[in-house]
């Protein structure tokens, strides 16, 4: 798929610029464990989170010199693209064609002179969270980078700094495949299976998503899926890899989650699952299955 492989060389070419790269965080850090609410890419109301969610309410910075190209009011729907779910936010142009989204803010907390600011520099105060977005899960920031040259939403964990580990806490549950007919079968309870094309799911979290799951057989890597970037198709918000994962497939139900989809053929084969975290720290499991 051409455009995800460009969409990975200008992500590794943003990062790779200056080994030193990496945008400041847009609010202060104090250390916790728990620091999001939710991850990009995560299953959230029907759709895929297009965001990271700070927990607690903060004072929120920009996080890079840039512009000020739109400041958004509670569900304004002026702007398509944002479908007026972000509540109070504040739209930020960087370099190389990105924008920060800064979203779930206090509108009576937004600085007087922030609606004739244009040029602002990193590092500035953008105000405090409160409970605008419709979502009104909590009041912390909803932050997103988008790639505009290529429409494109980024996992802005992927360009701010590196915290914390979160493999230690994936774990990798209730394997099941699912035939193209419909047919389940959780690998806790069933090693033989029919040959044929599989898409193979685990049990979500609510707290963490990883950020790439992979299937190998008989230690050939056969797909990998991860969230890095999304974008729209057909309407609907996807991950793009070899093809466009929409949420109805990357989270029937909301309770799993895909993590590939693979052709089985007849034989013993070994199918082992990787999921890796933000720091490409793995964890894994593996299945000797029958396929007749």
């Amino acid at each position: 798929m051409k455009n995800t492989v460009k969409l990975s060389i200008f992500i590794f070419s943003l990062l790779a610029a200056s080994p030193l790269f990496s945008f400041s965080w847009p609010r202060s850090m104090n250390g916790g464990e728990n620091i999001f609410t939710k991850s990009f890419g995560q299953h959230r109301a029907g759709t895929i989170s297009s965001s990271v969610v700070f927990a607690e309410e903060s004072e929120v910075h920009t996080i890079d010199n840039g512009k000020i190209v739109a400041i958004i009011s509670e569900h304004d729907d002026d702007m398509t693209w944002f479908e007026s779910t972000l509540g109070t936010a504040i739209i930020v142009a960087h370099e190389n064609q990105i924008c920060s989204v800064y979203a779930n803010l206090d509108r009576e907390e937004l600085p007087e002179d922030i609606f004739d600011t244009d040029v602002i520099d990193a590092g500035t105060t953008l105000g405090k969270t409160g409970k605008s977005n419709w979502h009104d899960e909590d009041s912390g920031l909803e932050f997103q980078v988008i790639d505009t040259k290529n429409q494109t939403l980024l996992n802005p964990r992927l360009l701010l700094p590196k915290t914390r580990s979160d493999a230690d806490k994936i774990t990798i549950s209730n394997v099941t495949a699912v035939s193209s007919k419909g047919e389940n079968y959780n690998f806790l309870v069933r090693r033989s299976l029919p040959s044929g094309t599989y898409k193979i799911y685990y049990d979500t979290q609510n707290d963490i998503t990883p950020y790439k799951t992979t299937i190998t057989i008989n230690g050939v890597a056969t797909e990998t899926i991860s969230y890095d970037t999304l974008q729209q198709y057909k309407g609907r918000l996807c991950v793009s890899k070899k093809k466009f994962y929409p949420s109805e497939i990357l989270y029937p139900e909301g309770t799993r989650q895909l993590i590939g989809e693979v052709a089985l053929t007849r034989g013993k084969i070994n199918l082992a699952i990787i999921v890796t975290d933000i720091f490409e720290n793995e964890k894994a499991t593996s299945y000797a299955l029958d396929i007749n």
